[in-house]
């Protein structure tokens, strides 16, 4: 069962929580194949934060994860999501996935992700191609 799940708009304090979920999410993987240092890849977060366009994924109230998207003139692109580990393998990145998707599928732009294994986990299918104008259909 999917938890009571939301998004809000992230503030300059939500810095922190942020870095920690993609430090936690992404070294592991980083490491495997090249040097994580922690200074570059602080620096490098720094550089691509961007409240603006961040949300906060909310499970029962509490943070647990965030995204970052931008709409510009021609397209969508969710350039990053990611939820606690604690909190994965729930459905929460999946349903928050699916209702930007609905809300997105309103502006007949087409969806860009750096994310396509995450669409893909949501249920989307032809994830590989988000960049084509219509929007990837679901598994039912």
């Amino acid at each position: 069962m999917t938890a009571k799940v939301g998004l809000r708009a992230a503030a300059a304090d939500d810095y922190a929580f942020a870095l920690a979920i993609y430090v936690e999410t992404i070294k592991p993987y980083t490491v495997a194949c090249m040097e994580w240092i922690d200074a570059e890849q602080t620096a490098r977060f720094a550089r691509l934060w961007m409240p603006a366009e961040v949300r906060v994924i909310t499970a029962h109230g509490a943070d647990v994860g965030w995204l970052q998207a931008s709409e510009t003139g021609p397209e969508i692109f969710l350039k990053q999501m990611y939820v606690a580990p604690a909190h994965q393998r729930r459905g929460i990145g999946s349903e928050i996935l699916r209702r930007l998707l609905d809300r997105w599928e309103i502006t007949k732009k087409p969806v860009c992700s750096a994310c396509s294994g995450t669409i893909r986990r949501a249920g989307c299918t032809n994830a590989s191609d988000l960049s084509s104008p219509a929007r990837p259909t679901r598994n039912s």
